[in-house]
C-alpha cells in the first residue's frame, strides 16, 4: 500500500490499517489544487490504485475502524470527484452520485452505494426521495452485504454530500476519537441547520431529520425528532427554543429543502482532541464547542451530570397573559425575528416548489414539552451500537 501504510498481517490488523489508510487519503485528496505539483497528484493516484485489492471481506463490518473507513472513503470520493468533474447541477446531481465510484476490494462501490448499501445498510430506508436525490439501491443488492452493523442516528450528521442543506465541514474521523468526534459533527451540523422564528412559532429541522425519522425515535414525530436535536444546539439557540416550547400554544415544526445544489467549498476538520473519550460535549455558541467529563466512582462511568433547569413555568400576568420566568434578553428582538421571518418565507417557498415541505403540529401540553430542553446536555456516550431509546442515547 501506498503512503507508508504497512499491509495488515493478521486479520486483526486489518481494520486499524484500512481506518489508517481512509484518513490520508481524505488528507491528501483535500490538500491537493490545480496548482498541486505532479509528485502529490500521483502519490494520491496510486493509493487510489490500491483501493482495488484492499481486503474488504476481511473487514470486521461492526469495529468502529469499519466506519471510519468507510467515512473517510465516501468523503474522499466525494472530493475527487468534485475536484475531476465540478459541482453537478440538480439536474445531474443523482447520476453524479450513482455513478462516480471507486474500485475497492474487487467490487466497484459508487456514493450512493456507500451511504446507502454500507453506512445506512442497517438505518432507515428513506420516507421519500426528495427530486434530484438518488433512489437508494433495491435491497437485493450486493452492496448491503457491506452494511454496518453498528450505526445509528449521528451518521444522518456525519455525512456531508456537499449539499448546501448541510453544512460544509468534513471531519477526519479516526478510530480511537469516533464517539467524540460523531457528537461534534452533530453539534456543526444541528447548530448550522435547526432555525426558529418566534414570531411565527416556528422550528425548521433539516430535511434529513424527515427523510430518515425513524433513526430518530420509534414515535417518527416531528416532536420527537426535534427532542433528538435539541441535544446539540448551542446554549442560546437552545434557550430560544425552549422559551418558545414553554408558551401557551405549542410551536410546529417545519423541515428546510433539500437543495440539490453544492457549496463552493468544503472544509475538512481535524479534531484536536485532548478530552477524554467518555467526555460529553455541547456547543457553547459560534463555533466553539464545550466538554465536560462525567465523574468516575470503582471504576465505573456515572450518567452524565444533567444541567439546572431554566426556569420555564409560564407564569399569569396581570393582563391574564402568559409569560415566562426566564431572561427576557432570550427574547428575539424585531430586528432579529424579521431577518428570520424573511429567510423563512425564502425557505418555505422551495419547499414547497420541491414537493417535499412536510409541517407537524407538535402534540401535548406546554409543561410536557420542557423535558427536552432540561435533557440538552446529555449528549450521546458510548458505543456506537446501532440501537438508539427514545431520547436518544444508546
Amino acid at each position: 500500500m501506498s503512503l507508508d501504510v504497512p499491509p495488515p498481517a493478521t486479520t486483526e490488523e486489518v481494520g486499524p490499517c484500512l481506518s489508517t489508510l481512509s484518513v490520508k487519503a481524505l488528507k491528501l485528496v483535500y490538500d491537493l489544487s490545480p496548482d498541486s505539483g505532479t509528485e502529490r497528484l500521483v502519490s494520491f493516484l496510486d493509493l487510489c490504485s490500491s483501493f482495488r485489492v484492499l481486503p474488504l471481506h476481511l473487514l470486521d463490518l461492526a469495529s468502529p475502524e469499519a466506519l471510519v473507513f468507510f467515512l473517510n472513503i465516501y468523503h474522499t470520493l466525494l472530493q475527487h470527484a468534485l475536484l475531476l468533474l465540478g459541482p453537478p447541477s440538480s439536474k445531474d446531481w443523482s447520476a453524479f452520485f450513482t455513478n462516480v465510484s471507486y474500485e475497492m476490494g474487487n467490487d466497484v462501490f459508487s456514493l450512493t452505494e456507500l451511504e446507502h448499501c454500507v453506512l445506512r445498510g442497517h438505518l432507515a430506508r428513506p420516507r421519500s426521495v426528495p427530486r434530484h436525490m438518488p433512489s437508494p439501491p433495491p435491497l437485493d443488492d450486493d452492496h448491503y452485504l457491506y452494511a454496518l452493523s453498528k450505526t445509528n442516528f449521528r451518521i444522518n450528521f456525519a455525512l456531508v454530500n456537499g449539499s448546501l442543506s448541510a453544512p460544509p465541514f468534513v471531519t477526519v474521523f479516526q478510530a480511537g476519537q469516533l464517539n467524540e468526534q460523531l457528537n461534534r459533527a452533530s453539534v456543526r451540523f444541528i447548530d448550522h441547520t435547526v432555525r426558529m422564528d418566534g414570531k411565527k412559532r416556528l422550528l425548521v429541522l433539516p430535511k434529513v431529520c424527515d427523510i430518515y425519522r425513524a433513526d430518530f425515535s420509534a414515535a417518527k414525530t416531528g416532536r420527537e425528532t426535534m427532542k433528538v436535536c435539541l441535544r446539540f444546539l448551542e446554549r442560546a439557540k437552545w434557550e430560544r427554543i425552549s422559551w418558545l416550547m414553554a408558551g401557551a400554544k405549542a410551536p410546529s415544526v417545519k423541515y428546510s429543502s433539500m437543495r440539490a445544489k453544492c457549496h463552493e467549498t468544503l472544509c475538512l476538520i481535524e479534531d484536536k482532541l485532548t478530552t477524554p473519550r467518555n467526555a460529553v460535549i455541547t456547543s457553547i455558541g459560534n463555533g466553539a464547542i464545550q466538554a465536560t467529563t462525567p465523574l468516575l466512582e470503582s471504576n465505573k462511568v456515572a450518567s452524565p451530570p444533567i444541567p439546572e433547569p431554566l426556569l420555564l413555568t409560564p407564569v399569569a400576568t396581570s393582563k391574564g397573559a402568559l409569560r415566562n420566568s426566564s431572561p427576557p434578553l432570550l427574547n428575539l428582538d424585531k430586528e432579529e425575528s424579521s431577518s428570520a421571518s424573511e429567510d423563512f418565507d425564502e425557505e418555505m417557498e422551495e419547499d414547497e416548489n420541491d414537493g417535499g415541505s412536510i409541517s407537524d403540529e407538535l402534540e401535548g401540553e406546554a409543561s410536557e414539552e420542557l423535558e427536552a430542553p432540561v435533557e440538552r446536555d446529555e449528549l450521546v456516550s458510548g458505543e456506537c451500537d446501532g440501537t438508539s431509546s427514545d431520547n436518544g442515547t444508546f
